[in-house]
């Protein structure tokens, strides 16, 4: 399927193409004079075949020399099973951002990448987008981490201080069930490998994460609540300069977005970033304090005046709850021989490596259900 979705790209219309280079290049005589395209990337679970990048050059009018371009085509399939358009796997929701239009218009330093077309047709939703370029092409270090957390904190105040959320039918709701769905406690402790990488303490401590799933779930209802990006890890996420020559923060791939709690973007800031090895394991804790503190920075310069123990009690929850819960079963899979392909593709390692990298954030995890129970019982959420 992905061959033949490739060679349909390949006869794309040069008139659809033409009108969105132009969008890109602020050029309505914009003329292409030659364009190819390609997967952009092998990395990613399911999307890497999505996601193409159309390029070559042109002329922004008769006379003037020829200019390069470059443009983003993501294409999403519908899936075979109808899901409410609140469902956390909902298949539109992104491209119905796009037509919205809201995403151009986001409040404070975080920005959406310009859309140009967003059309659905024949079961597939083609989102046409900017190119956006990092900053840098070296990893991150605790610099850019901490300047996106600032820059998410202040974002995520904008939200709390009066600026109006969106609210449309669409938008991901009750993310964390969505993302659990039918899963239980036991699913993965039945692989060797896995169960035997770890002791019968740490199994009691997912046992006892799971007992108090539902608590953690319901305490998330009682904290301050913010319009969410919910997938705001280094992968979807650019730095880049604006026109003032400041720093900026971009975040693509929005297919998750909806509300949720303060501090859940920036669980997967630290730990997905860290889960999908673009942050070193090891440094788990030591990225956490360095993007807490620039958070809880970003809304206080904002504007934010709220408690601080409400802000780490979402993000200890998360990090409990979306992860600390199916790291078994996510574990078992991407350690085992279906899932070693993928492991590679995704992460870069697999087998034994991966297993050990991988657990020391499982452990991490269980540290911060932990010190939600004591924030809970802080703030009197039960």
């Amino acid at each position: 399927m992905a061959e033949d979705l490739f060679n349909r790209l390949k006869a794309t219309d040069l008139e659809t193409l033409t009108a969105v280079v132009r969008q890109d290049q602020h050029s309505p005589e914009f003329k292409i004079t030659n364009w190819a395209v390609e997967p952009l990337s092998n990395k990613g679970f399911g999307g890497s075949e999505g996601q193409f990048r159309f390029y070559g050059q042109g002329r922004p009018s008769a006379g003037e020399a020829e200019s390069s371009w470059s443009v983003i085509l993501k294409v999403q399939r519908k899936h075979e099973e109808e899901l409410p358009p609140s469902h956390y796997f909902y298949w539109k929701r992104e491209l119905l951002a796009a037509q919205s239009q809201w995403l151009d218009r986001l409040p404070g330093p975080v920005k959406a990448p310009r859309f140009y077309r967003a059309v659905e047709e024949a079961g597939f939703a083609w989102l046409w987008m900017e190119h956006v370029h990092d900053a840098t092409s070296q990893p991150w270090t605790l610099k850019e981490y901490t300047f996106a957390a600032n820059q998410l904190g202040e974002w995520h105040a904008d939200y709390l201080t009066g600026i109006p959320q969106p609210n449309d039918p669409w938008l991901c709701k009750d993310h964390l069930r969505g993302w659990l769905g039918q899963h239980t406690p036991e699913e993965g402790w039945d692989d060797p490998k896995f169960s035997a990488h770890f002791s019968n303490e740490t199994r009691t401590r997912h046992r006892e994460l799971w007992a108090d799933l539902e608590s953690f779930l319901s305490a998330l209802n009682h904290l301050p609540q913010v319009f969410s990006h919910f997938d705001f890890q280094r992968r979807n996420l650019f730095i880049r300069k604006a026109k003032n020559q400041q720093d900026g923060l971009v975040a693509i791939d929005w297919a998750l977005c909806g509300k949720g709690s303060i501090g859940s973007d920036l669980y997967h800031l630290v730990g997905i970033s860290s889960l999908f090895f673009d942050f070193e394991q090891e440094r788990v804790r030591e990225l956490d304090a360095a993007t807490f503190a620039a958070y809880l920075a970003g809304l206080r310069n904002a504007g934010w005046t709220g408690d601080v123990n409400q802000v780490r009690l979402g993000y200890c929850i998360w990090g409990a709850a979306y992860s600390g819960t199916l790291a078994p079963v996510v574990t078992a899979f991407f350690t085992s021989e279906a899932g070693r392909a993928t492991a590679l593709q995704s992460f870069g390692v697999a087998g034994e490596e991966l297993l050990y990298k991988w657990s020391l954030i499982i452990d991490y995890c269980l540290d911060c259900a932990d010190e939600a129970r004591l924030l809970m019982k802080k703030l009197g959420v039960v």
